[in-house]
């Protein structure tokens, strides 16, 4: 293990972003809950459910089992005849979540919007529907909604930072007719590493899914002259837990190749003082504004416009090539969940970070490792614990080959129950740099590999 000690005191999860809060939080019966526990339960519901499928309660508590474990595609199936008339706030906020989850941004509006006139202000449910509202228009740039809405502490300093931001933020100009940019990258260290230009300044930024905003250190944001917003304080798996202080603010454009992002939000963090040389991180948010692509093969980011022409080209591009497709979900402000497998077992719900800088390709929480009974063997001179792994899937992608995955990273308390719903692991850049491209299209959520 001397190998993996010398890439975890290096680079180990210098940039795992799991510290956003999220929407709904299970209960404390939910948390001690393994999934396999789980699974019986929904086996006997789904049996009742199928026999009785005009029960709104069993078709409540199935669609409730069915998010619980990851099947978010047909909770929201199995949910949506209950929401046109319900006044179950329950049901309700769950239709919402889904909506969101999948994109359903309008949907998910007016569920939210909805329940607003059911619940007691300042209840932990009108908390909940605040938020909802608030990630959706954050999702939407829609930040002017929020000026009226009420105050509440979860996800505060992102509703400050809407509340305050100047204008239209992702105002998109592109330098070309084509409408598409690329951007060479190198892999330093094990991350992409690029050069973008903010505020007119050459830097050196890496990619992260596991990040919300644009992350930028606060002396290098302070050469370019960005603007502070919003003071917050976080806490990172890269500060070892400890809560630092950080601010949201805005910079007036990012330049990535031929294309340039104006107005742009970004977090201002304590970075290169934690010894992480990057300059920065190009995270989900970002990529969010475009159809983009993560060229492993050619080692480039592509980005093309979100549009049917966008989409049109991208399809020219992959044409007789072998792809696999896989739905994603985008839960709280960024996290990306897929299905996948381990040693066999699927169904699993994955949380995807490319940013992840570890040698081994997943980390597993708590929970999936005491349910299946994977054996830890500690890694001398650190926290962490590792276990073997004999194949490592998601979605139809599947590494059949022993690897290894990582155990005790998430700094979190109970990670296992922290989104309100069963959250097994985290896919790294490890097992994603394995194949020629990742292209991620946020208009239908969907994955698309090349082999």
């Amino acid at each position: 293990m001397n190998l993996y000690r010398k890439h975890l005191v290096t680079f180990f999860v210098l940039l795992l972003f799991v510290a956003t809060s999220v929407i709904i939080t299970a209960s404390d019966e939910e948390k001690t809950k393994y999934r396999s526990e789980v699974l019986k339960e929904l086996v006997k519901v789904e049996a009742a459910f199928n026999q009785s499928t005009d029960d709104k309660e069993l078709r409540k508590e199935y669609a409730t089992l069915l998010f619980q474990t990851g099947d978010f595609w047909k909770a929201k199936e199995t949910l949506n005849p209950l929401l046109r008339k319900s006044k179950d706030v329950e049901i309700l906020i769950l239709g919402a979540r889904l909506s969101y989850m999948m994109a359903d941004y309008k949907g998910a509006e007016k569920l939210y919007s909805r329940v607003m006139s059911l619940v007691e202000e300042g209840s932990k449910e009108y908390n909940s529907v605040v938020k909802g509202l608030a990630l959706t228009y954050f999702q939407t740039h829609q930040y002017a909604k929020v000026k009226g809405m009420p105050e509440i502490d979860d996800f505060r300093s992102h509703i400050d930072l809407m509340k305050k931001f100047p204008g239209k933020p992702y105002e998109i100009e592109w330098g070309n007719k084509e409408k598409i940019s690329s951007l060479p990258f190198e892999i330093k260290g094990m991350l992409p590493s690029m050069k973008v230009v903010v505020n007119g300044k050459e830097l050196e930024f890496i990619l992260d899914t596991g990040g919300n905003l644009f992350y930028i250190d606060k002396i290098v944001a302070e050469e370019c002259g960005l603007e502070k917003l919003v003071s917050k304080k976080a806490k990172y798996a890269y500060t070892g837990g400890e809560e630092v202080d950080e601010f949201l603010g805005r910079a007036d454009s990012v330049k990535l190749g031929e294309v340039t992002l104006k107005n742009v939000p970004f977090t201002l963090a304590e970075w290169k003082s934690r010894g992480i040389q990057s300059d920065g991180v190009v995270t989900t948010q970002a990529l969010k504004e475009f159809l983009a692509t993560v060229d492993y093969a050619n080692k480039q980011m592509v980005f093309r416009k979100r549009s049917k022409s966008g989409m049109k080209k991208f399809k020219a591009s992959i044409k007789g090539k072998e792809t696999v497709e896989m739905p994603f979900v985008m839960d709280s402000s960024h996290f990306m969940f897929v299905r996948g497998s381990l040693n066999g077992t699927g169904g699993l719900s994955y949380l995807v970070d490319s940013g992840l800088a570890a040698s081994m390709p997943f980390v597993g929480m708590d929970g999936l490792i005491e349910d299946m009974g994977l054996e830890l063997k500690k890694i001398e001179g650190t926290k962490y614990s590792w276990f073997k792994i004999g194949s490592l899937g998601m979605g139809d992608l599947i590494l059949n080959k022993p690897t290894q995955g990582l155990a005790g990273v998430v700094i979190e308390k109970n990670p296992y129950w922290r989104q309100g719903f069963i959250w097994d692991g985290l896919i790294s850049h490890q097992f994603l740099k394995n194949f020629s491209s990742w292209t991620i299209d946020f208009d239908s959520m969907t994955y698309i590999f090349e082999k």
